[in-house]
């Protein structure tokens, strides 16, 4: 599929898309993406031209692709592959439930994913014996990608301790190496269109979710695996930097409410009067104030 540029047509000014489709290509189940819509130049106000060079480009990368080289051109196109494809690992806890203890190991379920972040606060706890009875599909490890698939669907948090149980409604994914970098994937799912793509196959009408077999169908774009590690490198640092900046204001938070009490409770000024809100202002509904 070649993504054109505008004013290349003729008959049509926007951008259009080329498919080119074959039931015998040498790569089953890929589909290449190029963008072209940068290339080409024009030939008058009105009306762009590919040169000799161009289409030699174009060729060349299809070529790569049919010939399974096309991943020695890093960082020209990204490629499509079904999600289940590119995973190591997809650990999936569905229709089993550990039996619950006072103490033991920390277990999570959906409601302990949070959109980026684990609450550890709301797990409960399976004896280490029923943690080796009931873990049997697989354990997760540090930096796995934890997805809930049903209330709620598409939260997604990164894994960052391995004595810990997994159970329903939650999938755990890990991808493979040289293929698909973990952390790359967890960003995607949080993207609009990893979300996009969750929604389209979600199933439900009051309480929705994502079945394994719907996500293991889902198709993710990836680039070149050193593009992928590049991307993360910049987002995790930008996310550390968040994390930096909410410890800060949180920190702050604290330092104004610790002023406001000393202030204006423990150490108030006694000559202040008490009274009640209506004392100071007139207060009229069923229009703005202004």
């Amino acid at each position: 599929i070649i993504a054109m540029p505008p004013q290349l047509f003729y008959s049509v000014t926007i951008p259009a898309t080329l498919w080119f489709i074959s039931k015998g290509k040498k790569q089953k189940g890929k589909t290449v993406f190029i963008d072209a819509r940068k290339m080409g130049h024009m030939v008058d106000r009105k009306h762009r031209d590919f040169t000799e060079e161009d289409i030699q480009k174009l060729a060349d990368t299809f070529e790569a692709f049919q010939n399974g080289t096309l991943e020695d051109e890093k960082g020209r196109l990204g490629m499509k592959y079904k999600i289940e494809d590119v995973l190591e690992a997809l650990i999936d806890y569905r229709g089993k439930t550990p039996r619950k203890s006072e103490t033991g190991i920390p277990t999570l379920s959906a409601k302990s994913v949070k959109d980026g972040y684990i609450d550890y606060s709301s797990c409960y706890y399976i004896s280490p014996e029923e943690y080796q009875r009931f873990m049997v599909r697989g354990f997760p490890k540090v930096g796995d990608v934890l997805l809930t698939t049903e209330a709620p669907m598409g939260n997604v948090a990164r894994l960052d301790r391995e004595d810990i149980g997994i159970a329903q409604r939650l999938l755990t994914l890990r991808g493979k190496k040289d293929v698909c970098d973990t952390d790359y994937l967890r960003y995607w799912l949080k993207s609009p269109c990893g979300k996009a793509a969750l929604s389209a196959r979600e199933t439900g009408t009051t309480v929705t979710g994502i079945k394994q077999a719907e996500f293991r169908k889902i198709v993710i774009d990836l680039p070149d695996i050193e593009t992928q590690k590049k991307v993360v490198s910049v987002l995790l640092s930008l996310e550390r930097k968040l994390e930096v900046n909410n410890e800060i204001n949180k920190n702050l938070q604290k330092q104004a409410q610790a002023i406001y009490i000393d202030m204006f409770i423990t150490n108030a000024d006694p000559a202040w009067p008490v009274g009640h809100l209506s004392d100071l202002i007139s207060v009229r509904y069923g229009k703005d104030h202004k």
